[in-house]
Order: C-alpha cells, then structure tokens, then sequence
C-alpha cells in the first residue's frame, strides 16, 4: 500500500499561487502619476530641392540645391498647395531653356516634415544647318 503524502502536490500549487500574486501586482488598478512634462512639437516645415541633368547622358549638371523652404503658418501647419518652381541658374549656352515645374506640397501637421525632390532635364541646344 502506498503512502500518502502530506507535501506531494504543494510544488505545483506554490507556483500557481506565485503566478496569481504576480499578475495581481503588476495589474493593479491604482491611478499613478509620472509627472511626464508635455511635448512641444515643431512647426512644419517642407523644402523644395532641385536637381538639373542633361537629357542625352543622364549626367547632373546642376546637383541638388534648396529652392525653396516652405515655412509653417501662425498654427505650425502647412495647408496642401501647389507651387511652380523654375529651374536653377546654370551658366551653359548649349542648352535650351528649361521650363517651370509645378509641384504638390502636401498638408503637414506640427512635427512633420517633407523633403520634395524635383528633377529638371536640360536639352542640348543642336544648331543644325
């Protein structure tokens, strides 16, 4: 006849019970506090860069350059809008001039921002007799 004995199920109901106090102290319901100071996010802001390639051989005669900064109204927001922008300067006879582009400024809240990249192709001028 086999013995009963006193402590044989009490592993298996310690660690049941050391689950359930745990559960019950890392899910309290008490309010806390974190003194966490608010936020302040910038202003929006989007920049228009500009890149001029030639149209034969892809090459970039003009690299990036800041066109424009689109700055952020009185809210910190920027309202979606178009805008045309002309082509940068570059000092070359040989090519014909380069119309304007118009570009989407999209609606940006406080915090966001938007880099618009804008690529002009310039055509070599071909003076043909």
């Amino acid at each position: 006849m086999k013995k009963k004995n006193f402590l044989s199920g009490i592993s298996a109901k310690l660690a049941l019970a050391a689950v359930a106090l745990t559960t019950v102290v890392f899910t309290s319901c008490e309010k806390e506090e974190f003194n966490v100071e608010p936020v302040e996010l910038s202003p929006a802001s989007a920049t228009i860069v500009a890149t001029v390639y030639d149209l034969t051989t892809g090459e970039v005669i003009v690299p990036q350059t800041i066109i424009e900064t689109v700055a952020a109204g009185t809210d910190g927001t920027i309202t979606a809008t178009t805008k045309t922008v002309t082509c940068p300067a570059f000092s070359s006879a040989d090519y014909l001039p380069v119309g304007a582009i118009t570009v989407a400024i999209p609606a940006l809240n406080r915090g966001q921002f938007a880099l618009i990249p804008v690529n002009f192709y310039a055509q070599k001028n071909s003076i043909c007799c």
